[in-house]
C-alpha cells in the first residue's frame, strides 16, 4: 500500500495513470497560457484605448443639467448624468466642484502659452495671406527664438529651434492651419489685383451689359483667351525602387511652347480656335486630327501677334448667327495685340461687336478662360503627353502627332459646364462680385500707399499712445492709413525722460533749472525703471517683419488709354494720337545706347527700338527704376510694376 502510494506520488503508477496525470497538466499549462494571453490582449487594448474623446458641448450640457435639477430640489446622479452625455464621471464631478477654471487636454503644458501661440498663429495666418508663407522650419526656430527672449526652457539649444512634436501639437491646437503647397504669384499681379480696381473693373462692367441689353443672353458674352503648351512632359509623383535614383526620359532639355488662342460664351459655347505653331512654313499633315473649328498659323516664336489676332477675328464673326441682331460683348485682356490693334477693333465695331479689357494683372481671377477651360487643358494635356512620350522612348513630340494628343486633352477638357464655369467662378456671369473673395487681395497690401500728411510741430505723445503713421510718398487718391503699434518694430515704449533725449523734441531753452537739475541727478531706482520701461515687450511680430515694399516714383507723366471699352471713340482717339506721334518724331524718345554704341533691345521679347517686325512698335518703352532696363509697355505690364504716375520696377 505504502508503495503504490509512493508510486503514485512519483507518477510511476500504472500507464493509465500517468497518461491522466500528464493530460491534466496539458491542460492545466493550456488553462494558465490562455488567461495570460487575455490579460495581455487586455493590456494591449488599453493600450491602444484613445483618451479624452468627449466633446466640451456634451460636458457643457451635463453641468447645465445637473444644475437644473439641484435648483429645482433633486438630487441629481453623477453616474447617471455622464452616462446619458457620454462623458467622463469623474471629469464631470471635477468640473461640477471646481472654479470653472479647466480646459479639455491632459498631458503636459505646452512649452509656449496658448495667448502666444494664439498670436503666432495669427502671425503666421497674415503672412501666407500677403503672399510670404512660412515654412516649418522657420516656425520652429522663431518659437525657439521667442522662447530663448522669454527664459522659456525646454527647446534644444543645439539645434536652435524648437522640436518636431511642438509643432506636430500647434498644428493640432490651431486647426485652422495646415501644411500646403503653395501657387506662385507674381508681385505685379500681387499688386495689380486690388480691391480699387476690382471693384471699379465691375461698376464699368454692369454698366455695359446693361447698356447693350446683355442681362439675359449669356450667349452673346464671350471670352477669349491664349495659353501655352509645352511639349516637355515630367511627372510630379510616381512610384519607383527605394534607394536607387528614379529618373524620368524628356524629349528635351526645355521644352517648345504652341499657343492655343480659344473662344467661350456663358452659356458653355465654344467659339473659333486658333494654334500657332514656331516657324515659317506649315506642312500639310501637321493639321490631320484637329478638333471642330480649329486652324493652325506660323508666327516666328510661337506667340501671339497683331495679324494673328485680326484673322481670328474674322473667324470669330463668320461663327456668330446671322439672325440675331443683339450686340456681342467680347472680354480679353490687355495684351497689346488686342488694346492697340486699330483694324481689329474697327472690325469688331462694324461688326456690332464690343470689346471690353480686363484690368491689368487680373486675368488669374477675372478670366473665365483661365478660371476652367485652360486649367483643365493642361490637366489632360500632360498625362496625354507623357504617355505618347513613353511609347516613343522619349523621342521629342513631332509636329505631326500634336493635333491627334491635343484633340483628346481638348474633347475632354472643352465642355460646357467648363465654359460657364469660368464665367460663374469669376463673377462675370451671372453677376456676381461676392465670388471674389476678400482674402484674395491680401497679397496686394504689401505694396499699397499712403497719402502725403503735412508737416506738424513735434508733440510729446502721451502716455499709452502711439503717433506712428506709415511713409508717405505721393498721390491724392489713396487712402490713409496708421501702422498699428505692434507692426512698429522700431518704436520704443514711452516714458518722459526716455522721449526728453530723442533729437526730434528738443529741450525748451527756457525750461526751470530745478527741472533740468532733477533730470540729471535722478536716483538709480528711477534710472533702473526708465531702463526696464524702454524695453519692448517680447512678442512675435517683434521678430518678424510684415513685409512692406515701396514704389519707386518718377516725374514722368503717362498718358493712360480710356478704361476697359476698346471700341469707344475715346479709345480709337486714343490710339490714333499714339500711332500719330510715333510716325511724327524726328527723334527717338526714348534711344538708348549700350556701350558699342548699339540700340537697347526689349529684356523680354528682344526686339529691338524700330524693328519693322517688332508686333509692339506702336507701344511706348519703359525703363526699370532700379535696373534700368527698357521694356515695351506691355511687356513691362508682364514682367513688373507699373505704377499710377508712371513709374516701373521690374
Amino acid at each position: 500500500m505504502t508503495s503504490e502510494m509512493s508510486n503514485h506520488r512519483l507518477g510511476r503508477g500504472s500507464p493509465q495513470t500517468g497518461s491522466t496525470l500528464c493530460e491534466d497538466h496539458q491542460e492545466t499549462t493550456m488553462a494558465k497560457a490562455s488567461k495570460a494571453g487575455r490579460r495581455n490582449k487586455g493590456r494591449k487594448e488599453r493600450r491602444e484605448r484613445k483618451l479624452n474623446q468627449w466633446r466640451e458641448d456634451r460636458m457643457t450640457g451635463a453641468i447645465a443639467e445637473f444644475r437644473e435639477i439641484a435648483e429645482a430640489g433633486g438630487v441629481p446622479q453623477l453616474r447617471l448624468l455622464a452616462r446619458a452625455w457620454n462623458v467622463p464621471k469623474s471629469t464631470l464631478q471635477r468640473r461640477i466642484k471646481g472654479d470653472g477654471n479647466h480646459h479639455h487636454t491632459i498631458g503636459r503644458k505646452p512649452r509656449i502659452s496658448s495667448e502666444d501661440e494664439a498670436e503666432l498663429a495669427q502671425l503666421v495666418a497674415t503672412l501666407g495671406k500677403r503672399g510670404f508663407p512660412l515654412r516649418m522650419r522657420e516656425i520652429q526656430k522663431l518659437a525657439y527664438q521667442f522662447a530663448e527672449k522669454k527664459g522659456i526652457k525646454g527647446f534644444s539649444d543645439v539645434a536652435k529651434k524648437a522640436g518636431y512634436k511642438w509643432f506636430q501639437g500647434f498644428l493640432k491646437r490651431n486647426k485652422h492651419l495646415s501644411i500646403r503647397k503653395p501657387e506662385g504669384l507674381s508681385a505685379a499681379r500681387a499688386a495689380g489685383f486690388n480691391p480699387t480696381v476690382v471693384k471699379k473693373w465691375f461698376e464699368t462692367y454692369v454698366e455695359m451689359v446693361q447698356t447693350l441689353g446683355l442681362e439675359n443672353a449669356p450667349d452673346h458674352v464671350w471670352n477669349c483667351d491664349e495659353t501655352g503648351l509645352q511639349d516637355h512632359f515630367l511627372s510630379t509623383r510616381v512610384v519607383a525602387e527605394v534607394g536607387t535614383p528614379c529618373f524620368e526620359v524628356t524629349g528635351g532639355e526645355k521644352g517648345t511652347t504652341t499657343t492655343c488662342l480659344a473662344s467661350i460664351n456663358a452659356a458653355g459655347g465654344y467659339g473659333p480656335t486658333m494654334i500657332i505653331f514656331k516657324g515659317k512654313r506649315m506642312k500639310a499633315e501637321w493639321v490631320f486630327g484637329a478638333p471642330k473649328n480649329t486652324f493652325v498659323r506660323m508666327s516666328d516664336n510661337g506667340w501671339i501677334n497683331a495679324d494673328l489676332f485680326t484673322e481670328w477675328g474674322k473667324c470669330f464673326l463668320r461663327s456668330l448667327p446671322k439672325d440675331n441682331s443683339r450686340p456681342h460683348l467680347l472680354l480679353l485682356d490687355s495684351h497689346a495685340s488686342h488694346t492697340y490693334n486699330i483694324d481689329f477693333l474697327n472690325m469688331m465695331r462694324e461688326n456690332n461687336v464690343y470689346v471690353f479689357s480686363l484690368p491689368p494683372h487680373t486675368t488669374h481671377y477675372l478670366q473665365p478662360a483661365d478660371r476652367a477651360l485652360f486649367k483643365s487643358l493642361k490637366h489632360y494635356w500632360k498625362p496625354e503627353g507623357r504617355t505618347v512620350t513613353r511609347e516613343n522612348g522619349g523621342k521629342r513630340l513631332d509636329r505631326a502627332l500634336f493635333m491627334p494628343l491635343f484633340s483628346k486633352a481638348w474633347e475632354r477638357a472643352a465642355t460646357s459646364s467648363n465654359a460657364q464655369a469660368g464665367f460663374r467662378g469669376s463673377g462675370i456671369y451671372p453677376f456676381n462680385p461676392a465670388k471674389i473673395d476678400d482674402s484674395l487681395f491680401s497679397p496686394s497690401l504689401t505694396s499699397e500707399r499712403s497719402i502725403q500728411e503735412a508737416p506738424v510741430d513735434p508733440v510729446i505723445p502721451a502716455p499709452g499712445t502711439s503717433t506712428c503713421h506709415a511713409s508717405h510718398d505721393n498721390g491724392n487718391d489713396d487712402e490713409d492709413f496708421s501702422i498699428p503699434l505692434e507692426w512698429n518694430l522700431q518704436q520704443s515704449l514711452y516714458h518722459p525722460l526716455h522721449d526728453a533725449v530723442q533729437p526730434a523734441i528738443s529741450t525748451p531753452q527756457s525750461s526751470p533749472p530745478h527741472l533740468l537739475a532733477s533730470s540729471s541727478e535722478a536716483p538709480s531706482s528711477v534710472a533702473q525703471e526708465v531702463e526696464v520701461m524702454a524695453q519692448p515687450e517680447v512678442s512675435f511680430q517683434s521678430l518678424i517683419k510684415l513685409p512692406v515694399r515701396e514704389r519707386a516714383s518718377t516725374s514722368r507723366q503717362r498718358v493712360k488709354p480710356p478704361p476697359y471699352n476698346l471700341t469707344s471713340e475715346d479709345h480709337f482717339s486714343f490710339v490714333r494720337e499714339k500711332e500719330g506721334k510715333k510716325k511724327g518724331s524726328k527723334q527717338k524718345p526714348r534711344e538708348k545706347k549700350t556701350r558699342q554704341g548699339r540700340e537697347e533691345a526689349c529684356s523680354n521679347c528682344k526686339h529691338s527700338y524700330g524693328d519693322r517686325n517688332d508686333p509692339r512698335s506702336t507701344e511706348e518703352w519703359l525703363s526699370c527704376a532700379v535696373c534700368s532696363q527698357w521694356f515695351h509697355q506691355s511687356c513691362a505690364e508682364d514682367n513688373g510694376v507699373i505704377d499710377d504716375d508712371d513709374s516701373f520696377m521690374c
